[in-house]
């Protein structure tokens, strides 16, 4: 979904926020930035031309507009890189790689800003930096026996973990079923916690699937810990932790005795 903001002309401000996040492959501290994003529609650049133009039609400008947009496209269908405008430069890149030397590329379009572009933002405010603790994404939770995603699961039934950066990777990594004081927070004594032992059916960054143990008793309440110094698909130093929403082991679960 496009992320637009809609705008009138009084309401533009030459400042943005940034959220700073951990450079996990730098050697000493450092940090790199993430621009909130505020897109604007094509309708809000439709009247911005018009309050620049006030002398030409509106239809004439949506006409025109629409006309660059398609022979931009036609251009690069036919394989020319294009610069628009002096804005910068749309050009066909490689955005993979093949299994054999006659297998087919495939392509993307990058965008190359200009000089002149990339001088436009220099004098942006920084309204507000705040840091940002990156961790995975859990986004759901599936008791593949059932098909569920309500977080009651199966004693010794697979569970599928599905979201971003969840990959599990690295020295003290892994899945545990965390025990939960009666607040519903993690217990403090890790010894109580049940670490996952069985093999992973899906281990990618952005889904998890393993089996619980069998073992584990009705009714009871955990929170999957996942650990890991996996970043996506690389390996960095520091050791990330995701917590899950709470889950439930169904009425039918095994017994402690």
């Amino acid at each position: 979904m496009q992320n637009s903001y809609v705008f009138e002309s009084n309401d533009l401000v030459g400042e943005v926020s940034v959220k700073l996040k951990k450079n996990q492959f730098a050697e000493n501290e450092n940090y790199y930035g993430v621009v909130s994003r505020r897109t604007a529609s094509p309708d809000n650049l439709y009247k911005q031309v018009q309050i620049a133009l006030p002398e030409v039609n509106r239809g004439t400008i949506y006409t025109v507009s629409d006309a660059l947009v398609s022979q931009t496209l036609d251009l690069l269908s036919k394989g020319y890189a294009v610069n628009f405008f002096g804005l910068g430069t749309f050009r066909i890149a490689s955005s993979g790689t093949t299994d054999s030397k006659t297998g087919k590329i495939p392509l993307t379009v990058k965008f190359t800003p200009s000089e002149q572009t990339k001088l436009t933002v220099q004098n942006v405010q920084v309204t507000e930096s705040v840091y940002e603790e990156q961790s995975g994404i859990i986004s759901s939770i599936t008791d593949v026996k059932t098909g569920n995603t309500d977080l009651t699961l199966t004693a010794g039934g697979s569970v599928l973990i599905q979201g971003a950066r969840i990959k599990i990777g690295g020295e003290d990594s892994g899945v545990w079923l965390a025990t939960l004081t009666d607040a519903g927070k993690l217990t403090e004594d890790e010894s109580q916690w049940i670490k996952i032992d069985s093999a992973f059916v899906y281990n990618t960054p952005g889904k998890l699937m393993f089996t619980l143990p069998d073992s584990l008793t009705g009714g009871t309440r955990y929170r999957f810990v996942l650990r890991s110094h996996c970043l996506n698909w690389h390996i960095t130093k520091r050791l990330v932790e995701t917590v899950s929403e709470t889950v439930t082991i169904g009425a039918g679960g095994g017994s402690s005795d």
